[in-house]
């Protein structure tokens, strides 16, 4: 788990130069009076890369738990397939927002919604780049978040356990909680 959050780290690596290089090259191609009026001080902004990693941390932590969950309580890829499925829906839902959110980010369902923990780190990082998150709310959203990993931590090793570590019969996921 730890070297596929490193391969993650170096692609958001990757992803942030070139970011930047492009930005820069296309920036210096534009006309000064368009590039006054993008405002860009939020996506430049000198706190965006430490949020990020924060961000970035939170989130593989929370999405990977519940696939090392199912993957030791079940022996193949064929079982893992009908509990894998609804995680990543539940995953999927900041994305499928992606629109709304950017238009209202803060919206009252947006922040209900940044407040869950599954969904806190992506829309957290969205509303603080697009400057619409306060510090309380990242604050509350970064705590539930720490507790649920917790917690979900707690979950997944005892689902570890009891499907890998006990010699016995196949683990029903029913049992693995």
């Amino acid at each position: 788990m730890l070297g596929i959050g490193l391969v993650g780290l170096t692609q958001l690596g990757i992803w942030l130069v070139l970011f930047a290089g492009i930005s820069i090259a296309g920036l210096s191609a534009l006309p000064l009076e368009v590039t006054e009026k993008l405002n860009l001080g939020n996506l430049l902004h000198p706190m965006m890369l430490p949020v990020l990693l924060i961000f970035f941390v939170l989130a593989f932590l929370m999405y990977s738990l519940p696939f090392a969950a199912v993957g030791s309580a079940v022996n193949s890829e064929k079982e893992a397939q009908q509990f894998v499925t609804p995680i990543s829906l539940l995953m999927m839902l900041p994305m499928m927002m992606l629109s709304a959110i950017i238009i209202a980010p803060d919206a009252p369902r947006v922040v209900w919604m940044s407040m869950i923990p599954i969904y806190s780190p992506a829309l957290l990082m969205m509303r603080y780049a697009l400057g619409t998150l306060p510090w309380w709310q990242g604050v509350i959203g970064i705590t539930l978040t720490l507790l649920t990993l917790y917690f979900s931590l707690r979950v997944c090793s005892t689902a570890h356990r009891r499907g890998r570590l006990y010699a016995g019969p196949h683990t029903r996921p029913q049992r693995s909680g």
